[in-house]
């Protein structure tokens, strides 16, 4: 989301044949756009009263709609919004003094508190996260006249419902993120349109600095689900984000595999994306290469099918799919029980029999003495209880 202020020559541009062709009818059909002679010559056939009409209907028209008209641009920002978004905070401070509409939101449902959330403006943001905020006495004069102003609601969301953390965190504003979590109002698990938390928008574009100070927060809920059954943890490995997954293997309460979308868990999408060092990590931590998604397909499976957007892999892909299938593979067979055998060395003595029975697994071992026939045998992987006969 773009929360840069661009100027009315950006909002006014027109484009196409037809844009062009509405816009040279507009400019024949205003007055304004005729020769000054011309506009003179049909005032010369007013009588006196009527011109003088005009000109008071002109000038009450202009004091009417001129405020009202250059309030908010093309996008239904008002001064405020630009303000915040831009970081001014100076003029933001004398908006605020003059009464300015602190809820007021533009075409996109953005307040001016989300605006300079998403563009990092973190000391407007402070500021407004003051506003309508008691005082405790003794307060600066500035403190004190930012408490009088009407609250700004720290969870008004826009119409794709992300709040001024949600922007923040998605953008990786950390400091903005920090000031927000501070703040008692902010509400650090809310889900926006799609079900995703700030937590789940950071992680999903590898924003690292955010997702530490998210979960930082006490109250953050890591492995909470979107609409599609895909935690934070899923959405980082499926986009290969590595230092994003380690943090969130690291934090207590992370389902390593939880299943989301057609049953997939984290490592099932990693595999299929052949997101390799991803694939290792999860493996590390403890995920099942086993597990199969909805459709039965094993993350070996989905490795070597990968994805629609890789349909056509380069040297690259082929190479990182080769080396996840051995990963996946590797942990598969070190997850299998092992076959048991027994080898058996003879070494014969004087009047003794030595039997050594050797197992491929060591499980332990012990010793045992036969007076009968003055021999020892060391057991390994077997379990004996009489050595006699």
């Amino acid at each position: 989301m773009d929360f840069v202020y661009r100027g009315p020559q950006h909002d006014r541009q027109l484009r196409g044949p037809q844009a062009i062709e509405q816009k040279a009818h507009a400019k024949k059909r205003c007055l304004t756009e005729f020769p000054d002679e011309i506009i003179l010559q049909m005032v010369d056939f007013l009588e006196r009263e009527d011109a003088s009409c005009l000109i008071r209907t002109c000038h009450r028209f202009l004091s009417l709609f001129f405020h009202e008209y250059h309030r908010y641009d093309n996008r239904g920002r008002n001064l405020l919004i630009i303000a915040a978004a831009l970081g001014h905070l100076n003029s933001v401070l004398e908006l605020l003094s003059a009464g300015i509409d602190t809820a007021h939101k533009d075409k996109f449902g953005r307040t001016a508190l989300l605006c300079a959330a998403g563009a990092g403006r973190d000391a407007v943001v402070q500021l407004l996260l003051k506003v309508g905020v008691p005082t405790v006495e003794p307060a600066d004069e500035l403190t004190y006249r930012l408490s009088t102003f009407q609250k700004l609601d720290r969870q008004a969301a826009g119409l794709a419902g992300h709040t001024p953390l949600s922007e923040a965190s998605r953008n990786g504003h950390e400091l903005v993120v920090k000031v927000l979590l501070a703040d008692p109002d902010v509400n650090p698990n809310h889900q926006d349109g799609f079900g995703r938390t700030a937590l789940a928008l950071a992680s999903s574009q590898g924003r690292v600095a955010a997702v530490q100070a998210l979960l930082s927060h006490e109250a953050i809920d890591a492995d909470r689900k979107d609409v599609y059954g895909n935690t934070p943890l899923a959405s980082a490995a499926t986009n290969g984000h590595v230092d994003v997954v380690m943090l969130l293997l690291a934090h207590t309460g992370v389902e390593r595999d939880s299943t989301g979308w057609e049953g997939k868990t984290p490592l099932l999408m990693a595999a299929q994306m052949r997101r390799k060092e991803v694939v290792r990590h999860l493996l590390a931590a403890g995920a099942d290469p086993t597990l199969k998604d909805a459709r039965g397909l094993s993350p070996i499976d989905l490795a070597e099918k990968g994805d629609e957007s890789l349909k056509w892999p380069g040297p690259d892909e082929r190479l990182s799919q080769r080396a996840v299938i051995r990963l996946l593979r590797s942990a598969i067979a070190a997850r299998e029980p092992k076959a048991f055998g027994f080898r058996c060395h003879f070494i014969y003595g004087f009047h003794c029999f030595v039997a050594v029975l050797s197992s491929s697994r060591s499980l332990g071992g012990f010793l045992f003495w036969s007076k009968q026939r003055s021999s020892l045998g060391k057991v390994s992987g077997a379990s004996l209880t009489d050595a006699d006969g």
